[in-house]
This record gives structure tokens, C-alpha cells and sequence, in this order.
């Protein structure tokens, strides 16, 4: 049967949910005077997805068809309660960004930094409409679920591939071709399949543009919270383009599918939310935090652990305790760490399953089972690094970072949460290749650069603070 392609549904399916998104968010943000506008569209793109996705699951709990129509009544209902609340309880006014006039040179600059970015994104649109879904991962790990919603409409369960082989032949399920993607989480499958109900069809390219709009969204609140740092406008902007007009982010924009550019997006707006709320205890950012860091849990298993660094970080800055005191904690917990490593650990806590430290194995419920042993890749990393050119300049820009925080240890204390966040996500990722079977998709440069996207968001925000920190200090 030939499936009609709706162009009205798959325009309502990217505005609607951020419609609802920015509403609510307009709301939360506005019982603070610290916000802007272009937190309120980045955050509230996010934010609009992270509901949709949980709406979709409490309709499948009813034991109804899913229904695109359905769906979307539901998320109409909640935006237009978020604009109630809204009007009946207007925004503080709004002192995130300084409403003195920007001279020529800065009007300028910005406006060739958004043809710039306008261009980049339009070419990359027209390639995500024209191209059929494309990355052996997506076809692999995260489409599959997503049509089999769709035919079905119902949220079929994926097994092991064990498990599918000894079930029935009646049996409703499904299993996956890599050996442990059935038990992914289901946050992008899901984000695939409100696409597909909204166009009527799962062989269109359509439902793939959210992987252009969260780089839209992840600039945008990148954004947001730089100027509410304080820093210019120009320079605000010009870390937006490093970011954004990074090749290896783009090709992840453009060959819609991967799981990682949503990862990115998430864990970098919930570090971005957590330093607001370290510098200003509004608490709406503590918020936001949350729901950022639990959007990025049910993207992909390493974002639960960049979840954990998001959540780890909100949980020190709740004490009113000196930064230093904070890093001496951090360091002191480091060694704990490395005590138990030494000495050993292994334990099964029902319910949770097994938990196991070591120096030759490690075991953590939900992201699975490692034997540890060192592996020598280091001219793989420096070659991914500094050789390759899917990063623009950004790893020379650390590099030089890096060196200026040891030699500046107040910008360090200063902002504790990003460059915190930042050292805690290269030492997972580093510790993954250097010492788990992680190590050959480093050797043969399939899956490091992927990994290595969870940290540029951050390294983006933390560049911009340091260049205005030091021009402030010159001056």
C-alpha cells in the first residue's frame, strides 16, 4: 500500500513541539530576571522533544494505535497551558543581555557570521531532504525501532537476539542486527518516530530534519547562556561558529541518523544550565539541568554517563561551599576511586544487578561489562586530534587552553562547573580507549570522533570565556 507524504504534517511535527517547548520554557525562565530569547527558543526546542517523547510512551500505555492526531492534541493541550501560565504570570524583565547599541564593526561581523551559518545550514537542509537515511548506524541501532512503531502502531518490544530466536513464532517481537542494540534506549528512535506518524510514511527523508534543528537549537542556547555571561555579542557569536560550523557536527547534521549529535546537544545544555546555576542560584536553571540531563539518559548509554556528569556537577554546586574546597573533594575522591580499583570490588544488588571495580574488570548495571587493560593508541588520538580536519582548529584552541588554565588557576575556580565537566568527560572518553575493548574503533578511526562530539559544546562555551576573561584582564 502506497503511503501518502504529508508536507503540513512534518512542518507541525518541528513547530509544535517547539511551540510547546518555548512556552513552557518562557515560563520557567521567567520567574527570573536572568533570560533571553534565544534561551527560551534553543532550550525550548529541547525541552519540546523531551515531552513529545514522553508522550508518546504514556500513549502506548493506554493500549491505544499510536495516532499522530492523538499525539498531537495531547502536546497542543500542554502548550496551551503553558501559555496560560505565561500570561497570567508575566516575565520578570529581562536583564540577560546588555541593551547597549553595538558599534558598526560588531553589527557587521555578526550579520557575515549568520550568512555564514545561514548558508552552511541551508546546504546541509537541502541534503538531509534529498538523501535517504544513510549511516550504517542508524539502519543498524536506531531507524529499525522507529518503522516497526510506525507499522505496527504500538511500541513493539525489542529482545535479545537469544531471546527472539527461542520465542514462539507468534510472538510480537523484534531484535536487532548489532548483538546489543535492543536494549538502546528508545529517546531517538522515538524522536524518528514522531516524524513518520506526522508525515504517514516511513520511507521519507522528512522525518529526519531534527538533526538539522538541534544544531539550530544547541547554537542558539549555546548563545543564550554565553551572553548571559557577559560576554559580547561578537565573540558569543563566534564560538556559535566554531561549533557550528564544525565539519564532523555538520556531516552528523547532514547524515541524519546518529544518536551522537543528540547526545552532544543535551549534555552540553545541561552543563551550560548547571553553571547558570552555580553563578546565579536562579533556581529555574537547576531545572532545566535536569530535564536536559534526563533527556540525554534515554538517548544513548554513554549519555547516561554523561548524565551523571551533568547531575554530579548540580549536586556539588548545591552546598554554599568555596570552589576549592570543591576541588580538593574532587581530587580526594579521584584517589577513593583509585583505592577501590586497587583493592577491588564486587558486588550483585538485586534489583540493580552487578557491580564490579577492578584492575582487570570493570562491571557498571545498564552500560555493561569491560575487561581493563592498557592499549597503546596514542598516535590514533593525536592523529583524530590534531591531524584530521573534522575538527576545524577547535583541539589546537583546547591545547592552547589548557595551558592557560594551569597558568590562570583563578579561571579554573571561577568556572568550576565547565571545566570540570569538561576535564571529567575527556578522562571517561580517554579511559574507554585507552583501556577497555573500546580501543580498535580508536585504532581504526570508526567510532572516536563520535565520541569525542560529547565534548565540544563545552570546550565551545569554555574557549569564549576564557578569550573574554583574558581581554578583560588586559584591559
Amino acid at each position: 500500500m502506497s503511503e501518502t507524504i504529508s508536507i503540513p504534517g512534518a512542518v507541525i511535527a518541528i513547530l509544535l513541539p517547539w511551540i510547546m517547548g518555548s512556552a513552557w520554557i518562557y515560563w520557567l525562565l521567567g520567574r527570573t530576571s536572568r533570560w533571553n530569547l534565544w534561551l527560551v527558543i534553543g532550550h525550548g526546542y529541547l525541552f519540546g522533544l523531551f515531552v513529545t517523547t514522553g508522550v508518546i510512551r504514556a500513549w502506548s500505555l493506554t493500549g491505544l494505535p499510536l495516532s499522530f492526531a492523538g499525539i498531537a492534541s495531547c502536546l497542543s493541550a500542554i502548550a496551551l497551558a503553558g501559555a496560560v501560565l505565561a500570561w497570567r504570570q508575566p516575565a520578570q524583565s529581562n536583564r540577560g543581555m546588555s541593551r547597549a547599541s553595538l558599534p558598526l564593526w560588531e553589527v557587521l561581523f555578526c550579520a557575515v557570521i549568520l550568512a555564514l551559518l545561514l548558508w552552511r545550514y541551508s546546504t546541509m537542509l537541502q541534503e538531509v531532504v534529498l538523501r535517504p537515511l544513510f549511516p550504517w548506524d542508524a539502519w543498524m541501532n536506531w531507524a529499525p525501532k522507529a518503522i516497526v512503531w510506525f507499522h505496527y502502531k504500538e511500541l513493539v518490544p525489542y529482545v535479545s537476539p537469544e531471546t527472539w530466536l527461542n520465542a514462539p513464532a507468534d510472538a510480537l517481537n523484534y531484535t536487532l542486527g548489532a548483538y546489543k542494540a535492543w536494549k538502546y534506549p528508545d529517546g531517538v528512535p522515538l524522536v524518528m518516530l514522531w516524524g513518520m506518524l506526522a508525515v504517514g510514511s516511513s520511507d521519507s527523508t522528512l522525518p529526519n530534519l531534527p538533526w538539522i534543528f538541534i544544531s539550530i537549537s544547541l547554537g542558539l542556547t549555546l548563545y543564550g547562556h554565553l551572553r548571559l555571561s557577559a560576554i559580547p555579542a561578537y565573540l558569543a557569536l563566534s564560538a556559535v561558529y566554531l561549533l557550528l560550523s564544525m565539519p564532523f557536527l555538520n556531516v552528523h547534521s547532514a547524515l541524519a541518523g546518529y544518536a551522537d549529535l543528540w547526545v552532544a546537544a543535551t549534555f552540553g545544555c545541561a552543563v551550560f544550565a548547571v553553571a547558570e546555576w552555580d553563578n546565579s542560584r536562579r533556581w529555574p536553571y537547576a531545572v532545566l539541568a535536569i530535564y536536559c540531563a534526563l533527556f540525554c539518559a534515554e538517548l544513548k548509554i554513554p549519555g547516561l554517563v554523561m548524565a551523571m556528569i551533568a547531575m554530579g556537577f548540580l549536586l556539588l554546586s548545591l552546598p554554599n561551599i568555596r570552589k576549592q574546597y570543591l576541588i580538593a573533594l574532587a581530587c580526594l575522591g579521584g584517589l577513593a576511586v583509585i583505592a577501590v580499583f586497587l583493592v577491588g570490588l564486587d558486588v550483585t544488588i538485586p534489583g540493580l544487578g552487578r557491580i564490579a571495580l577492578g584492575t582487570s574488570q570493570i562491571a557498571v548495571p545498564y552500560i555493561g561489562e569491560f575487561q581493563i587493560a592498557w592499549h597503546s593508541i596514542t598516535p590514533a588520538m593525536l592523529n583524530t586530534f590534531f591531524l584530521m580536519i573534522n575538527w576545524n582548529i577547535l583541539w589546537y584552541l583546547v591545547a592552547v587552553l589548557f595551558v592557560f588554565v594551569i597558568v590562570k588557576p583563578r579561571l579554573l575556580v571561577e568556572n568550576f562547573v565547565i571545566f570540570g565537566a569538561l576535564a571529567c568527560t575527556l578522562i571517561f572518553l580517554l579511559f574507554v580507549y585507552y583501556f577497555t575493548g573500546r580501543y580498535k574503533f580508536a585504532l581504526d578511526y570508526t567510532q572516536v570522533n563520535r565520541a569525542m562530539i560529547y565534548l565540544t559544546p563545552i570546550c565551545a562555551y569554555a574557549l569564549a570565556v576564557t578569550v573574554a576573561t583574558r581581554w578583560r584582564s588586559s584591559r
